[in-house]
């Protein structure tokens, strides 16, 4: 009988141990849990949170996306206007440079001609053809002054290149066609003077009836260049 006593108290020894670690476990799981839980909860935070930054970045990205969109569109505008004003600018430039290399062409051609042909006699209406014909076989023909030849040649041939630039080709054989009347007509017209007052100095009968060159320039101006003539036009 005594044996079973110790036999059961020994059991109960070693079941209360047991319950005794048991307890300690539950107590670990215990605190396990609540660790647990808190976990949870600042993983759900954590969650909320990150959630709340993709959202707010996805807005900060639109926004910026339509600002960018916005500056492009108004960079293009802003260089289309710039390329337009550099354009206007250069063809203003391209304009005034031309306008006043014609004036200044047109003015030094209309100042030299005039200036080296006013002091020269012109050719009268009381000239007689017989005189005239005579003094074709029998006198020599002065030659044209060279230097009132160059500045003619040279002031037509400036006006007419600066006319062939802006015209077509039709209007080039044109002008090329009425210079070349003009000059033609500026040599005739010196040869007559040249041929009138050989008459003049020779003394030769009927020449009395030939007029000054202040005179003869009233009644016999020289012709005007028709390409100055169609410029001034």
């Amino acid at each position: 009988m005594s044996s079973e006593l110790e036999s059961l108290k020994q059991r109960i020894t070693e079941l209360e141990a047991e319950n005794a670690e048991l307890r300690k476990e539950n107590t670990e799981i215990r605190d396990l849990r609540i660790k647990l839980s808190v976990s949870d909860a600042e993983i759900a935070e954590l969650k909320r949170r990150n959630n709340e930054f993709l959202r707010a970045n996805a807005e900060y990205n639109e926004r910026r996306d339509a600002e960018n969109a916005k500056l492009r569109a108004e960079n293009v505008d802003f260089r289309d206007r710039l390329t337009k004003v550099e354009q206007n600018q250069t063809l203003q430039n391209a304009l005034t440079a031309n306008d006043n290399s014609f004036n200044n062409n047109s003015s030094n051609f209309a100042s030299a001609p005039s200036a080296n042909l006013v002091a020269e006699p012109t050719v009268t209406q009381h000239e007689k053809p017989s005189v005239d014909e005579e003094m074709d076989t029998s006198l020599p023909e002065e030659p044209i002054p060279e230097k009132l030849t160059e500045v003619i040649i040279s002031a037509v041939n400036m006006s007419v290149m600066d006319q062939c630039d802006q015209k077509s080709l039709e209007d080039k054989e044109t002008v090329a066609f009425l210079d070349e009347e003009y000059k033609k007509r500026v040599s005739d017209e010196i040869r007559q003077r040249n041929r009138e007052k050989k008459l003049r100095d020779l003394g030769l009968p009927g020449t009395s009836d030939i007029p000054s060159s202040e005179s003869s320039t009233s009644s016999h101006p020289i012709p005007n260049n028709p390409v100055l003539s169609e410029q001034n036009a």
